[in-house]
């Protein structure tokens, strides 16, 4: 493990750890940077969504007979996707029209827009227009079904087009934000041409920014530029959002909402939302999101939490079988495992498991039958989705983001597309593999305290672009080592430096490391800066992502 120091600069006082940070981030505008500009204040060129687009989908939407005629807004099974489609749903629905959802289920219909998913929806109802949200962008096989059969079709999506579009009626696309971002910039400007009142209209809209803060940290999204704006001020939304489905699965996760961030998002909102996408069917999500009704909200939260629970244990199996099959992979720069026993619902998660434990992208294949789906994550300066698309032709289907993608192969060609991926994976640089610990800079022990703490979170949200930060702790002496947990998995070290200024430093799951450590002994450490929050006492402490022994 390499350590990288981004700033040799060494702090003594608050302004200058502030500035360091900001240089860091090449941030020159420090106003906008903790001031992020207000979703709504976003023009359609910001965000590259062409107006033409978004005139002629809206043209399409009033066409419609209000009152007879359907229109399905067809989304996604994971968080962004079922929060896309709770905004589009919600403010067509005020706005009285005949309007229903439609989440495709994973094994059943497959990703997205399908003509499977379309059969069914028909055997429902006879839509007069569907609009698509997360998703679409390269569904032409369904596109062409639906122009067979006069069905107009509005495409919202975020997700990297192909050369060629689909051919539907509009298509509102923009890279630069989450899909729900996208169905909310859309929503909006369908308010703005229904309602006079331009005040009225943002007070509407923006009380559907607690969705798409959950979609923007859950879809990992650089958490810059817009989407910085779109989480920031999402988070704001949720940390006073009167949604009771969100209400109630705070409280099943014991967390206050006030004290909501981007990590309570990424590991306890966001995993409980996605888990019914990925075992059961996620329209119970977007039901807990929309339900005006206090127990149906309680119901399917705990809903919700224990099938996340059951989707922790099934991806806690298979990862296992996952890394014995890694084993025979150790010097290719992709690894890539398949089972027949694999769940769907899990492989994208197994992936990034893999990802992160081997520092490498990695592609995990369900079988089921005579085809398989596969689910992909990568590492910073691979572009997994670039990458499937090398051997597009031998695939059924592709799409997704630079760092997570997906695609349907036949059984018989997975050997050939294994190798010819692993091949093309040969030609990357592989420095790209080196595990780097990222030091924002070295930091004095004496600066560790509540006020540091509080310059941190300035910086939220965190996320990708936007890290938070790790700082290095040189020169330390350890008092005391102690391990943690029923296994003894955790270690705690009490550690103390030339000043005599003394902070504990976590290591979650690294218990075995305590018996490599004497009291006594010299160290640096890499860490996060955290507080620790017990029976009204708050004391400062660091999470340790690193730790070696100081030569002396």
């Amino acid at each position: 493990m390499n350590w990288q120091i981004t700033n040799n600069t060494f702090p003594n006082t608050h302004q200058e750890l502030e500035d360091i940070l900001l240089e860091n981030l090449k941030i020159e505008d420090t106003e906008t940077f903790f001031n992020p500009p207000k979703p709504f204040d976003l023009k359609l060129k910001d965000l590259e969504i062409d107006e033409k687009q978004v005139k002629k989908a809206i043209k399409t939407i009033k066409g419609l007979n209000k009152e007879k005629d359907q229109i399905i807004v067809f989304g996604d099974y994971d968080a962004d996707g079922i929060t896309a489609t709770a905004i589009m749903w919600r403010i067509l629905y005020d706005l009285g029209y005949k309007v229903k959802p439609f989440i495709p289920d994973r094994i059943k219909h497959g990703y997205g827009l399908t003509p499977k998913a379309i059969d069914d929806l028909y055997l429902e109802s006879e839509p007069k227009l569907i609009i698509t949200v997360d998703n679409g962008i390269v569904a032409h096989e369904a596109i062409d079904y639906l122009n067979e059969k006069k069905c107009p079709i509005i495409i919202t999506d975020h997700h990297l087009p192909e050369e060629e579009l689909p051919k539907a009626t509009a298509i509102v696309h923009s890279t630069k934000v989450a899909g729900a971002g996208v169905s909310w910039i859309l929503s909006r400007e369908i308010l703005k041409d229904h309602e006079e009142n331009i005040n009225k209209v943002e007070q509407t809209i923006n009380k559907e920014l607690d969705l798409c803060g959950i979609a923007t940290i859950a879809d990992q999204m650089p958490m810059t530029d817009f989407n910085r704006a779109f989480a920031y001020w999402g988070v704001k939304q949720l940390q006073k959002s009167n949604r009771l489905g969100l209400q109630e699965l705070l409280e099943n996760s014991k967390i206050i909402k006030s004290e909501i961030n981007a990590s309570t998002v990424n590991f306890a909102l966001a995993p409980r939302i996605n888990a019914m996408g990925r075992l059961s069917n996620g329209i119970g999500a977007l039901r807990l999101l929309c339900t005006p009704n206090r127990a149906q909200a309680k119901t399917l939260a705990k809903e919700l939490s224990d099938t996340n629970v059951r989707r922790q244990d099934i991806t806690f199996q298979q990862i296992k079988d996952a890394q014995e099959q890694v084993k025979e992979q150790i010097d290719e720069n992709l690894l890539i495992v398949q089972s027949d026993d694999f769940h769907e619902g899990v492989i994208g998660l197994i992936a990034g498991k893999l990802s992160e434990k081997y520092h490498k992208p990695a592609i995990v294949i369900a079988i089921d039958g005579e085809t398989a789906k596969a689910s992909a994550r990568s590492i910073p300066g691979v572009n997994i989705i670039e990458l499937i698309r090398t051997v597009k032709d031998d695939l059924l289907a592709a799409g997704g983001h630079p760092m997570a993608a997906g695609f349907g192969v036949e059984v018989s060609k997975i050997k050939e597309v294994k190798q010819k991926l692993q091949q093309e994976a040969q030609k990357l640089d592989h420095n790209l593999f080196e595990r780097n610990v990222e030091l924002a800079c070295n930091l004095p022990l004496g600066l560790v305290d509540e006020k540091t703490y509080d310059i941190i979170q300035k910086f939220q949200p965190f996320g990708q672009k936007n890290r938070e930060p790790i700082f290095g702790l040189n020169n330390l002496t350890i008092v005391e080592i102690k391990k943690m947990g029923k296994k003894e998995e955790h270690l705690k070290l009490f550690v103390k430096d030339n000043s005599e200024n003394s902070i504990q430093i976590i290591f979650w799951r690294q218990g075995f490391m305590g018996d490599q450590l004497t009291e006594g002994e010299q160290i640096k450490v890499a860490g996060l800066i955290s507080i620790n929050k017990w029976r009204n006492r708050v004391t400062m402490q660091v999470i340790g992502r690193g730790i070696e022994k100081e030569e002396i």
